[in-house]
């Protein structure tokens, strides 16, 4: 009961430090939306909920020390009141009217969007066929959607769709129109293809962080709030519709739908709490020992090293990348982590921190990321950066996506948020 009445302490505390108005707005929001979710999933997890193994107090104390290390970190940037004024509402406006009104942007889109309109198409001819289950399996492991999609989704698809998720907020709150329903179209159909529900959740975030954290007019907030809130509903039915296809609930009859409901809320439940006993049984089990030992920042740097290792490879040289020695554990292995709980994949963020440096490593990696959120708000605000403003809506997908597992393993998004930090500085001399 100790460690829940400091974990309450602790969020308390975060809150009351960033209303503070030393603070920026942009940097409040994010830091509070950040803390509150961290201190519930670790506050929840901690009582063992759904017949999850509650984790020990050292594990709690890691999740704590990591959430810490990343606001300390995150605070150590200045920004001062001169360079807020700076940031423009008005430039950022105009720079993305000119990307979404550019012919090439809306061709392109238009092209994708139909593209994965056919793909939506073969989605449901083969669930048809077979459970969404089954299906998801055959995404990752085998060529469902053919060669073209093996080939452009790694290097096109996935780095459009991230683009895109800032974009459609920003058109969905300041300028519906038909290209708004085509990018719609593109996002919720991508995110379908996997029969997945991370994909549906990165929108919503998207979404949140454009309409709560960027664009702060009070004189809109109620009509900000309704917006919101009905693409909330429709994101959280499809969520549901995800959910009962891949468990294959039966929803007909009556009380179908309380069984529907009474599933998703289960499943949104069991993935804040299951991360970090997962992540607990890495510990108590040695996973260090099991994947070779330390890999010195190799899990957590995995894809630039991914990038690394395919120039080398290009020169004749190769070597053993330390990402897959635990991809075989982490995605392969079901563990026990409760009466009856199965579990893989998702182990929270802090697995790839600790099993690169151990306690070392869930203090400095989370402060390395406070500080470079904290610059790259900085960055915004002096040069109203579109890139900028699309790399931050990204990193705080990964904020809030931490909780459940680290992401930024993927060599093309590496290289599409290199390109795009390299796309802020011509902006800035533009500017």
């Amino acid at each position: 009961m100790i460690m829940q009445l400091l974990i309450v302490a602790f969020i308390v505390l975060v809150i009351r430090l960033f209303r503070s108005k030393r603070y920026d707005s942009l940097s409040k929001r994010i830091i509070i939306i950040y803390s509150i979710l961290w201190g519930t999933v670790i506050y929840i997890s901690s009582f063992g909920f759904l017949d999850f193994n509650p984790p020990s107090n050292e594990v709690l104390l890691m999740m704590a020390v990591h959430v810490l290390a990343f606001i300390i970190g995150f605070s150590i940037v200045p920004i001062s009141t001169l360079e807020v004024r700076q940031f423009s509402i008005d430039t950022l406006d105009r720079k993305l009217d000119q990307l979404t009104s550019n012919k090439f942007f809306i061709i392109i889109t238009c092209i994708l969007s139909a593209y994965i309109v056919s793909l939506v198409v073969k989605f449901f001819s083969l669930i048809a066929l077979m459970d969404v289950a089954d299906l998801r399996t055959d995404f990752y492991e085998s060529n469902i959607y053919g060669t073209l999609f093996s080939i452009i989704n790694g290097p096109i698809l996935s780095p459009f769709n991230l683009l895109l998720i800032p974009v459609f907020s920003w058109m969905f709150f300041r300028k519906r129109n038909l290209l708004t329903l085509i990018q719609g179209i593109y996002l919720f159909g991508y995110a379908s293809l996997g029969g997945g529900r991370f994909g549906f959740v990165r929108i919503g975030i998207g979404l949140l962080f454009v309409g709560f954290c960027i664009y702060l007019d009070k004189s809109n907030k109620i009509r900000r709030i309704r917006q919101l809130v009905f693409l909330t509903l429709a994101i959280v039915a499809i969520i549901g519709l995800m959910t009962t296809l891949r468990l294959d609930v039966d929803v007909n009859g009556k009380g179908g739908f309380n069984t529907a409901v009474e599933s998703t809320s289960q499943q949104v439940l069991s993935y804040a709490v299951g991360p970090i006993s997962a992540f607990d049984y890495a510990i108590t089990n040695d996973y260090v020992d099991r994947i070779g030992g330390f890999k010195y920042g190799g899990l957590t740097l995995s894809a630039p090293e991914l990038f690394i290792y395919i120039i080398l490879n290009k020169t004749g040289i190769k070597y053993g990348k330390a990402i897959d020695d635990l991809v075989v554990i982490k995605q392969d292995e079901y563990i026990s982590i409760g009466d009856g709980v199965w579990w893989n994949a998702l182990y929270t963020s802090v697995l790839f921190y600790y099993l690169d440096l151990g306690w070392i490593g869930i203090i400095v990696f989370p402060f390395i990321f406070g500080l470079i959120s904290r610059f790259l708000i900085k960055k915004m605000y002096k040069t109203s950066s579109m890139c900028c403003f699309i790399i931050i809506t990204y990193v705080f997908h990964e904020l809030l996506r931490s909780i459940t597992d680290y992401t930024f393993v993927d060599v093309f998004t590496f290289m599409f948020m290199c390109i795009l930090l390299f796309l802020s500085s011509s902006e800035r001399l533009k500017s």
